[in-house]
């Protein structure tokens, strides 16, 4: 007689349908694409609306109004899009905690977590460096010195803080659905490991796509760099991991350089001005550069060989 509950393994097997388990995992990201872009669509309507009244008033008029108008748009959808995030970080915890799962997902107390975060996090910052690095070499990337200056270091500091706030939300909302909950119902219904990992860092990456319509090069840097963290995720039993190297990465493009990260623009300490030709492409940042591409595809393929040397031994 066979038993139907979970293993205690990420890549356990119930016998559940496989294709009704995917199904449910991309209902799961469709849903979490739908909620924050419904919580940004009345932002993106209200923008439109004070363009249009722009249109019909002088230059000095509406510079008057310009600047705090935007603050306010920029804010109340950064609002609703953290709150949209808690949302799901609550749902997500408590459906995987009624069935008894949360350590196959990463989220039980690990006595070396906030380690691995830590090194994680110092890992995104470096690689982050690179594009950035390259970019400023090149002479494509400069900074607008006169931007505290203009407005003053607390309101740097604090559009710095509140940058960093929804960063934090997001990334870790979105690691806990793409390299935590996906992966799990995939592995538990039968799903081969290489196919759990890989199946959500593309709808991942589609999801990506569809929030901010982008390029070649932020899609499959999407793909890649989702594979490379659902295979550490899988490799080092934690989330961790994942969610620091993407904050590492995240507060160094957003915060201090007030790059687009996910498509969206940063309101950080320094005011970065681009000229996009190889670091990067067009207005999506170094998670449009083709340079971190070959990186993460050499990350996924060491980390792929380490899991299969563990799988052996």
């Amino acid at each position: 007689m066979t038993s139907e509950s979970p293993t205690s393994d990420l890549g356990g097997r119930t016998g559940q349908p496989r294709l009704a388990a995917l199904g449910r995992a991309a209902a799961l990201g469709l849903a979490f694409t739908a909620t924050l872009t419904a919580l940004a669509l009345p932002i993106g309507v209200g923008y439109v609306a004070y363009e249009r009244w722009i249109a019909g008033h002088s230059l000095q008029e509406a510079s008057l109004h310009l600047e705090d108008a935007l603050m306010f748009l920029q804010s109340a959808a950064s609002l609703l899009a953290l709150a949209g995030a808690v949302a799901w970080v609550t749902l997500f915890l408590r459906r995987v905690d009624r069935q008894g799962d949360l350590r196959t997902v990463g989220l039980a107390r690990r006595p070396r977590g906030w380690l691995q975060f830590g090194i994680a996090f110092t890992g995104g910052v470096l690689f982050a460096a690179i594009p950035i690095g390259l970019a400023l070499a090149l002479g494509e990337l400069s900074f607008d010195a006169s931007h505290w200056s203009l407005e003053g270091g607390s309101d740097v500091v604090v559009d710095a803080l509140g940058t960093m706030i929804i960063i934090t939300g997001m990334a870790a909302a979105e690691e806990l659905v793409f390299r935590g909950y996906m992966p799990w119902t995939l592995g538990r219904s039968g799903w081969s490991d290489e196919l759990s990992t890989l199946l959500p860092a593309l709808l991942f990456a589609v999801y990506r796509i569809v929030l901010n319509p982008a390029s070649w090069a932020v899609f499959l840097n999407a793909i890649a760099g989702g594979a490379l963290l659902g295979l550490l995720t899988r490799l080092t039993r934690s989330l961790h991991v994942a969610i620091g190297a993407r904050l590492g990465w995240a507060i160094v493009v957003g915060t201090v350089f007030s790059l687009p990260v996910g498509g969206a623009p940063m309101e950080g300490i320094l005011h970065s001005l681009s000229t996009p030709r190889l670091a990067w492409g067009n207005a999506c940042g170094p998670e449009g550069s083709w340079v971190i591409l070959p990186l993460l595809a050499t990350g996924v393929a060491v980390a792929q060989v380490v899991s299969f040397l563990r799988r052996r031994t």
